[in-house]
């Protein structure tokens, strides 16, 4: 394992931040998970998505949430 490799894995490992996306399925609100540490997150919920008290109690915990956008 190359020394840069394992930085880009510690700052994985070591990073507070997760990213979601939020999506609109048939008019009710889904958070889905971005990265790995978010899905390492929703993956406790034993869901495949996030809701809005979940978050709250994620941010309560020390993480940073981000919410990115999608691109066209």
């Amino acid at each position: 394992m190359t020394i840069n490799l394992f930085l880009e894995r510690m700052a994985i490992y070591m990073s507070t931040n997760i990213q979601v996306k939020i999506k609109n399925v048939y008019g009710i609100e889904r958070i889905y998970p971005v990265n790995q540490k978010a899905v390492w997150l929703t993956s406790l919920t034993r869901k495949k998505t996030l809701d809005r008290d979940e978050i709250e109690l994620i941010k309560k915990l020390g993480y940073q949430v981000e919410v990115v956008a999608d691109q066209i």
